[in-house]
Order: structure tokens, then sequence, then C-alpha cells
């Protein structure tokens, strides 16, 4: 183990070492061997296998492959036998393969005056024996412990340091992947949403007439603008017979997808009972009934209907008014206005509404428009409302043009009065006109 010229003297050195790992052990259990150029008598005593040696030391040093081998309980039971040339003073070193600096500090709080990695070289180890045996002949084995216990610890230090940066930089690259996983997931879950939600408004855009039927007389044009893919407001209509058209207006109490699947329903039940149309206020009646029934527990939703009946034959509007904006009639022949306001409460409150109908006269070119909230509503960042007055006054106006052309200026009017301005609700128009 010890080679070269590196330490002189005069008296043999006794030196002892125990190896602790198995691949050091020696079968004999006590071995010698010497080197004469430095004075060194090397005794090494496994303690598994013999007993204490008798002989007296100088030093005696502990090596392992692994420092955490080192069970400290067994090793000072096994030193309490050993002789020392010094007095009381034990000097004790340790040389490890693998050491980590906090087991490298429990051992120097301990018996180890020194504790260090093992040596490349024969000579930087008879240089470790030289250092060991100057700190034992100047009685400084406590200032070379505080030493190594400094060193140890600002290894250790470093060592804590470098761990908290790097757990630090692996947890910072661990929330940029989470982050870009969750990214990537709504991102997906965005996509699909989309894509669902562009077939809701599909099958919604279906449910809405593609064409509005001739009827003898009358000129009908109707629009809906959801705020959003699919909306709450919506329109229908239906030719119960040659001389009857029943058609419908209505406004969800909200927005979006569950606007949209209510409206679906109601869509449903009122053309199930135009089949056998009696009076619009029956219908009104039962609509309420079946969606008091669906809604009892869903607290704040409602619906407001405006539903008629158009008599080609005795030029007659049937109507119910459930809570809905109030229809307007242009009179062409007197140039003034008329609201259609019969009828009851808004639908899905209370299941006892009664609803009543009503009947006016239609004459030549008289032009009744019904409409939802959304369009007298819309208002500016400024909350300038559109208002129904703005509504009457373009209807005026434009009374003598078709219904087509009175449905594009509305349009247009309100296009114009929003300009950036978000719409925050659904619009429905549905407008006909007598012809004759």
């Amino acid at each position: 183990m010890i080679d070269g010229n590196f330490y002189e003297q005069k008296s043999k050195i006794n030196v002892l070492q125990i190896p602790i790992s198995a691949d050091e052990s020696d079968p004999r259990g006590f071995a010698y061997s010497k080197n004469d150029q430095l004075g060194i008598d090397l005794y090494r005593w496994d303690i598994r296998q013999s007993s204490c040696p008798s002989r007296r030391f100088d030093l005696i040093f502990v090596t392992a492959d692994n420092a955490d081998a080192v069970d400290l309980s067994h090793l000072k039971k096994a030193l309490t036998g050993v002789k020392s040339l010094r007095g009381d003073i034990m000097p004790v070193v340790g040389i490890f393969k693998k050491i980590e600096s906090s087991k490298a500090i429990t051992l120097l709080k301990d018996v180890f005056c020194d504790v260090r990695r093992m040596p490349r070289t024969a000579d930087k180890m008879a240089r470790y024996i030289a250092l060991w045996l100057n700190y034992v002949n100047r009685n400084m084995l406590n200032k070379l412990k505080h030493r190594q216990l400094r060193r140890w610890n600002h290894k250790r230090t470093v060592r804590d340091s470098w761990l908290k940066k790097e757990m630090f930089n692996m947890q910072a690259q661990m929330f940029r992947i989470q982050h870009a996983i969750d990214s990537m997931e709504m991102w997906q879950r965005g996509r699909r949403l989309d894509r669902e939600l562009k077939i809701a408004h599909s099958i919604q855009s279906i449910l809405l007439p593609s064409k509005l039927p001739a009827f003898a007389g009358f000129d009908f044009d109707a629009v809906c603008l959801p705020a959003r893919e699919v909306g709450g407001d919506f329109y229908d209509c239906y030719c119960i017979d040659d001389k009857r058209l029943g058609f419908v207006i209505g406004d969800v109490a909200t927005r979006g997808i569950p606007a949209a699947l209510l409206m679906a329903g109601v869509r449903g039940m009122w053309r199930s009972l135009m089949i056998n149309a009696g009076n619009t206020g029956d219908i009104v009646s039962q609509i309420n009934s079946l969606i008091c029934n669906d809604l009892q527990n869903m607290w704040g939703m409602y619906i407001t209907l405006f539903c008629g009946i158009i008599d080609s034959d005795a030029g007659t509007l049937m109507y119910t008014n459930a809570g809905h904006c109030y229809p307007v009639v242009y009179r062409a022949k007197s140039n003034c206005m008329e609201e259609l306001k019969e009828g009851g409460n808004v639908i899905g409150i209370h299941i006892d509404t009664k609803y009543e109908e009503a009947t006016i006269q239609l004459n030549a070119r008289d032009v009744v428009v019904a409409y939802t909230d959304g369009i007298t509503e819309s208002h500016t960042g400024n909350s300038e409302f559109f208002g129904k007055e703005k509504l009457y006054e373009i209807i005026k106006k434009n009374s003598r043009h078709s219904v087509k052309y009175i449905r594009d200026v509305i349009c247009r009017e309100l296009d114009d009065f929003m300009g950036i301005s978000e719409h925050h609700d659904d619009k429905a128009l549905f407008l006909f006109k007598k012809s004759r």
C-alpha cells in the first residue's frame, strides 16, 4: 500500500488498518507487512475474524469502499481493546472510496480525527500518513478534526445549495411540462367544444325554417342571430291548413347551450300542438304546463313567447303574448303603431297561469313585426340602448317596401348602432305584411 521515500522516520511507526468491506478482509484475521524505506510497520486487523492485537499503535485508519458500511457502535466496541502509543489519545482516521458529506460529519463528531476519500496513488497515501503523524506529534488532533469538520460542512452546504438549485430547476421544468400538458388538454378540449358547438349550430339552424311558406295575401321574412354559436331565441311557422298559418317567436331567459336545448324542446311542443290547433291561448297554456313540470328544479329559467294564427280568408290574426316583447302592427291607413299585449305571464313560472287570446283585423299594407329583447335592448359601451322607438321609426319609414327590405334595414341600422361593441344577447325578428 505504501511506497516511495516521502517520509523518513528514525523509529518504526506502528499503523493499524481495519478494513470494513468484505473485499479487504483477510482470512487469517490479522496480517502484517512493512516498509523499511518509510519505517512503517502496517498491521491489518479484520475485527470480524480475530481478537484485538496486543501491540501498541501510533495510528489507526479504517478503510471501506463505502462509509455507510461503518457501524460506529461495533467499531467503538472493538477499539476499546486497542492500545495506543500516544497515551489516552487514539488517532483514528477513515479512508473511503465513497462517502457523503453528512456521513463524514457524523464520523468526525464521533471517534474519527480525520475522514478522507481513498487516494489514487501510494505516494498520496504516504502523504496522508505523514500528515496524521505530524498532527499527532504536535498534539493537534482536535485542530485537524475541526478543520475537516469545516471542510465537510462546506461541501455539504455546497451540495445542498446545488441540490436546492437542481430541485428548483427540476420543479420549474416539471411546472413547464405540466403547463404544456394542461395547455394541450385545454386546446384539445377547446377544439372538441368548438367542433361540438359547430354541430349544435348546424342542428339549431336546421330547426329554424330554411324557407318561409308562401301564404295567400301575405309576405313573410325572419332572421335569428345568436350571440354565441347557439342561442335561445327562435321563431317558427306551420301551415295548419290552406287557410290558416301558425307562427311563434320566443326567447329563453339564458344564453348558450342551455338556452338552445330548452328552445328545441319548446319548438317541438309548439309544433305538436299546432297540428290540432284550436286557439292560441290553449296552446300556450299547454306549453306552460309541460315546461313547468320540466323546470320545477331549475330556478330562474323561463321563456317568453308570442304565438299567433293568421286566417287568410278572414284577414285576422289571433294571438297570445306570454310575457314577450310587444309585437307591433303598423297600420298603413292611419300611419300609427299598435302593440299586441294580450296573453299572460312568462312561461315556466306558475303551472296554473291562464293565457287569453285576442283577435285583430289586418288590412292591406299593414305590417306586423315581432322581435326579441335582443333587438331593442342592444346597447353600446356608453349604455345607450337601441330602443323600441328607433325600431318603430324604421318600420314606419320603410313600411311601403317589402318585409325583406324592412328586415335588412333593421339589421343594418342595428349594426351601425352597435359599431365595434359586443353583442351580448340573441336576436330574432319575425315580420309579415298583408299585401291586399
